[in-house]
């Protein structure tokens, strides 16, 4: 675990997200309310469905969406929607105490690339990643 989340609130724009990204090289953020309780994140992966078409909206009127170079323009009218508004909010959370290989098995199973640590009252203390527990268990176990 590492316990420096990058953490954001839902009134945070996407432009502003995507700076985060961008500026500390991470893949999602957790959005916490103002006492420090997880209620949504957002990856990489909310960013692009929010600046992609639906596949509804893609079939319905797929003129309007084969026009990249328009597209792109558009991107910046799309910064100033807020995080609330494209954030994933079913968001699975652990406890810092839970077996690595039991929060690695349903980050697989669930294709999830980051989990919240929480801790009892529910409040963030920190995020796991895929990477981390890859590096650490390879590390640790195979002596590398």
């Amino acid at each position: 675990m590492r316990k420096k989340a990058y953490t954001i609130s839902p009134d945070t724009t996407l432009r502003e997200v995507v700076r985060i990204l961008v500026k500390k090289d991470i893949s999602g953020v957790v959005v916490v309310d103002e006492n420090k309780k997880v209620i949504g994140i957002v990856s990489e992966k909310d960013v692009y469905r929010t600046i992609y078409p639906s596949y509804s909206e893609f079939y319905n009127s797929p003129e309007i969406f084969t026009d990249y170079k328009k597209q792109e323009d558009e991107i910046k009218s799309k910064g100033e929607i807020l995080a609330k508004d494209f954030m994933t909010t079913n968001v699975l959370t652990v406890d810092p105490k839970e077996a690595v290989m039991k929060v690695g098995a349903t980050m697989l199973a669930r294709n999830i690339h980051r989990l919240p640590v929480v801790d009892e009252q529910g409040k963030l203390v920190g995020i796991i990643t895929r990477g981390r527990i890859y590096h650490s268990l390879f590390k640790k176990k195979l002596g590398l």
